[in-house]
């Protein structure tokens, strides 16, 4: 049997082929994966599946939704890079954070802003299922963004993702056009509602948002006002700060008018009004309305108590509930005796008493000139220690 050299050699040559092509598909596979290692894609927040690509590239930024930049573009998000450095500087030497955050963080069911200085950034909508979400960084002390699809069932409606009007069912509150009475009612008819941001219309006038806790108690509660620790806004005017309110404990000031908290309590049966601190060591009190004709009083200064407690429309104000079943159920009531000018109603105090907690406005005192806000307890109606003479909070209805 003879040897044949030119076949052994066109062997040769193909394996010496085929590992050059192993081998050059071995490099390439390295310098694509050096190159795209930054990259994150398709990021699971657990509720919202966010949709932004973020890396070296800032092509990718400017297409799919800038991190910690300006919005679009490769020049603004250099920029911002560079401000963010600067900012977190000037923040750390400073001690305040450069930024705040109406929403506070990444809540993507409500519209929120930015505020960075001089500069503001307002959740919007990229299209009608994709939202772009501002949030305030405290480590880089600026501003960031993200583009998140809305999940399944909820569209991008004014900066936040809502449910789909398509989806929407008579009373909902999912839309103006499907508006409930009030977080009560959608709460009642609706069971698996959430919290978030609803359409009522109370008494058919008109359609308006609101932002209803659908757990607590029940859930069905209304927000009509987030109140100050160290101002009178929420006693002595009609309305005031961005509407919709919403519980985002960020000390963003806000009170529904006046005349839309009267359409509230003039829907048939008992209405409960609660008086909640943010802060979770004191405790809420609650007062209730029963009649359609009942009105929120426009003065509600102890000196007032008189007047109030003579007016029919308004003496309900007076009594006071250490709990939401004792308001419900119309037991336990206190009914506050306070005449002094300054201080004011809702509040347990009786006459002769030292007013201190459980007060819905108690001004500066001798502890300190800036204890002005709710005045809250630890424990209900005591007049020895657990009391904070300035707190923020919240005011709602069922």
């Amino acid at each position: 049997m003879s040897f044949n050299k030119r076949g052994f050699g066109a062997v040769i040559a193909t394996i010496m082929l085929i590992l050059m092509v192993v081998i050059g598909i071995s490099i390439l596979w390295t310098l694509s994966s050096t190159f795209f290692k930054e990259k994150e894609t398709a990021l699971d927040t657990g509720t919202n599946s966010l949709i932004y690509t973020r890396g070296d590239n800032n092509e990718n930024a400017n297409v799919a939704g800038d991190i910690g930049g300006q919005p679009g573009g490769s020049s603004s998000s250099s920029s911002s890079s560079s401000s963010s450095s600067s900012s977190s500087s000037s923040s750390s030497s400073g001690g305040a954070p450069a930024c705040t955050d109406s929403d506070s963080g990444r809540i993507y069911t409500v519209r929120g802003t930015v505020t960075c200085g001089s500069q503001s950034y307002t959740d919007s909508c990229t299209s009608a299922s994709v939202l772009k979400e501002y949030y305030y960084d405290s480590g880089i002390d600026d501003q960031n963004s993200e583009s998140v699809s809305c999940d399944s069932g909820k569209e991008c409606v004014d900066g936040a993702c809502i449910t789909s009007s398509s989806e929407g069912d008579s009373g909902d509150g999912r839309n103006s056009e499907n508006a409930g009475l009030s977080c009560k009612s959608i709460k009642s008819s609706f069971s698996s509602s959430t919290d978030g941001l609803y359409w009522v219309n109370p008494d058919g006038s008109g359609a308006f948002q609101v932002y209803c806790d659908m757990a607590t108690d029940g859930g069905g509660w209304t927000l009509l006002m987030r109140i100050s620790s160290t101002s009178t806004d929420h006693v002595l005017y009609p309305q005031f700060g961005s509407l919709p309110c919403i519980d985002n404990q960020e000390n963003t000031l806000c009170k529904v008018s006046g005349e839309n908290m009267n359409k509230f309590l003039a829907q048939t049966g008992t209405q409960i009004i609660k008086i909640k601190p943010d802060d979770s060591q004191y405790v809420s009190w609650y007062v209730r309305s029963t009649s359609n004709t009942e009105i929120w009083p426009d003065n509600l200064n102890c000196y007032y108590r008189n007047t109030l407690n003579n007016n029919q429309n308004s003496r309900w104000i007076l009594t006071s509930y250490p709990t939401y079943n004792d308001a419900n159920q119309e037991t336990n009531g206190v009914t506050g005796g306070c005449t002094t000018s300054g201080y004011y109603y809702p509040t347990p105090f009786t006459s002769g008493e030292i007013p201190g907690h459980w007060m819905f406005f108690r001004p500066s005192g001798s502890t300190s000139n800036s204890a002005k806000g709710l005045g809250v307890g630890k424990t209900w109606v005591t007049s020895s220690g657990g009391q904070k003479l300035a707190a923020q909070g919240t005011l709602w209805i069922k």
